[in-house]
């Protein structure tokens, strides 16, 4: 028999087991009853966690805009297909082709409709919640985020429009290199690429697959853009790729964390195909047509001198600086930037605001004083995309401009061509003593101050 101690104990056991596994079996019944209803409903059952609404929906937004450029009557139109316990998704504009992939247990059989993505990506933004859920049917697409659910019906042609197929043929292996690393090759050169010149090879990024790794590069004439990265390199290639297809692979790998294969595609008349391949992903791009321009040059030119400081901060000086350099004359957005003893100098150029003057504390790595004329809203947009804490600038004169080193990342921005650079070049003339600030400043190195130029006018 139980003594009265004994089941005093017993209760404040039972007490505490209810309180630690109460809330654990109560979620249980709950997911339980929920794939019920699901599989009731015709929903997606999901056995591992349903979609993610957000990855879904960025995913889906990627392939509207592809599927945005086709001028018939498939255009704005992504091919949904369903089997094999994966959702994917298709959408081509006859030169860009992107799979994505999703793992995503189904009730039914293989099926495939064509549907209109904005209508999709407008119920699902419309609706709040972080998971969703979607099927196939017979009688179109079943949407579920939450308790709110909508049956969408397939477009149907009665010319039968059908999406090109991916290119296809034997595939040449180039690289292999994480998505992570990918897609930061890309943010860190796309920048300077450019879509208003004629060549069209400045539209693009030059993707090469080299013995060291891979590297990116980009420019529109006025700068350049150069990352690297080590992978494993299996044979040598480079591709250019649009401009706008470098943009949507870049929002597709945002969530993606898998290691990517890099091929090479045979098309027609022998073409080169741009492909990427990943289990979640697969994308097909036709390259840019023509040359792109020997850089190497651009990359190894002696510095007139060199100095260390922080990105953040340079960053700062150089967005205060930018409204000053607004003018009316030939040195329109344009400042001078000098290297000294004590770090960098930003001055505004324009005449009408030639008395401000910025500085930004940095190490002097040695070389003789110089200075470069440049344009503030290009260096910006550089020292936006790098996550380095800390970047070396190098002079390298009035006429090439300057050069810019961090983590597996170089930059070259061309000095603007003024009316006293060419003065200068034409007579040959240094930079004067003057000009050379080399007093010591106050404060911590982040700190930055603004003074009244001697010689302003």
């Amino acid at each position: 028999m139980i003594s009265k101690a004994e089941l005093k104990e017993l209760e404040a056991l039972n007490r505490t087991l209810c309180k630690v596994c109460g809330p654990k079996l109560k979620g249980w019944i709950e997911e339980r009853r929920e794939k019920a209803t699901a599989k009731k409903r015709g929903t997606v059952a999901v056995a591992d966690g349903p979609l993610d609404k957000a990855v879904f929906v960025r995913a889906l937004t990627a392939c509207s805009k592809v599927a945005a450029r086709v001028n018939s009557d498939a255009g704005g139109l992504v091919r949904i297909e369903q089997g094999g316990g994966k959702l994917i998704l298709y959408a081509t504009d006859g030169e860009l082709f992107v799979t994505r992939t999703f793992k995503h247990p189904f009730v039914g059989g293989s099926q495939a409709d064509l549907y209109d993505a904005q209508m999709i990506l407008r119920w699902l933004k419309s609706r709040k919640g972080k998971w969703a859920d979607a099927c196939l049917r017979d009688d179109g697409l079943v949407l579920r985020v939450g308790t709110d659910t909508v049956r969408l019906k397939p477009r149907v042609f009665a010319s039968g429009v059908v999406l090109p197929k991916p290119p296809g043929g034997k595939a040449r292996k180039l690289a292999t290199i994480f998505s992570s690393d990918l897609r930061r090759l890309f943010i860190r050169t796309m920048f300077a690429a450019t879509e208003e010149t004629r060549r069209y090879a400045f539209n693009s990024v030059c993707l090469e697959a080299r013995k060291d790794g891979m590297t990116a590069v980009a420019t529109d004439q006025r700068c350049l853009a150069w990352a690297g990265f080590v992978g494993d390199v299996v044979s040598k290639g480079q591709f250019l790729v649009p401009l706008f297809a470098v943009g949507i692979i870049n929002g597709l790998l945002r969530d993606i964390d898998e290691v990517v294969e890099i091929h090479a595609i045979k098309w027609r008349g022998g073409e080169d195909v741009f492909t990427l391949s990943s289990p979640s992903l697969d994308i097909q791009c036709r390259q840019v047509e023509g040359t792109f321009p020997d850089y190497g040059e651009y990359l190894h030119i002696d510095c007139d001198a060199a100095v260390e400081v922080d990105r953040a901060d340079l960053l700062a000086v150089v967005k205060d600086v930018a409204p000053f350099c607004i003018s009316t004359n030939d040195q329109r957005g344009t400042f001078r930037l000098t290297a000294a003893k004590g770090g960098l100098v930003l001055r505004s150029y324009a005449k009408e605001h030639r008395g401000q003057r910025f500085k930004v504390a940095g190490e002097f790595r040695g070389g003789r004083h110089s200075a470069a004329y440049l344009d503030p809203f290009f260096m910006a947009d550089m020292l936006k995309e790098l996550d380095d804490e800390r970047v070396t600038v190098e002079m390298r004169g009035f006429e090439t401009g300057i050069f810019v080193k961090a983590d597996c990342f170089r930059y070259v921005l061309a000095s603007v061509a003024t009316s006293e650079t060419k003065a200068r070049r034409e007579r040959n003339v240094p930079l004067k003593a003057e000009e050379v600030v080399t007093e010591k400043w106050q404060g911590s190195p982040a700190q930055v101050k603004v003074e009244p130029d001697d010689d302003a006018e």
